[in-house]
């Protein structure tokens, strides 16, 4: 089994996710296209789709011993609305990190539609071309 060391000085849940998750962003190349393999494959070849690197960062941020669950729904990117996939970490609620952005600077739209398995990304999928949605109001 490969280990994984993440430098973090500070033991706060959000923290550890947001080194976890730019650990992720920068070591593990993104692959387009279908598939699923588990998080120790992913890590092992150093390369995953979108959702492959979702639920690896879920694993190794749930290795630390804090709650992280892999999340679906939509994003809102360069003014569209994407239906993507994200990890949340909870730290006193539910904080987003997405290993495709790699650094919580600036955060996009987010709308979570599901907290399940993989199995309901394909079910949201055909329900989110029916769906407008307008940005009423930023908050920060």
């Amino acid at each position: 089994a490969e280990r994984v060391r993440v430098q973090c000085n500070i033991p706060r849940p959000e923290a550890v996710a947001g080194a976890l998750e730019v650990w992720v962003h920068k070591t593990i190349r993104f692959r387009k296209g279908p598939g699923m393999i588990s998080p120790a494959r992913v890590l092992g070849a150093r390369q995953g789709n979108e959702v492959e690197r979702v639920l690896l960062l879920t694993a190794l941020v749930q290795s630390m011993g804090l709650q992280a669950r892999p999340v679906w729904g939509l994003v809102l990117v360069r003014g569209r609305w994407q239906l993507r996939s994200w990890v949340e970490v909870w730290a006193d609620r539910w904080l987003p990190f997405d290993p495709a952005i790699g650094a919580r600077g600036v955060d996009a739209g987010r709308v979570r539609l599901a907290t399940s398995g993989v199995g309901r990304l394909m079910d949201l999928a055909l329900r989110a071309g029916r769906l407008r949605l307008d940005v009423l109001e930023e908050t920060r």
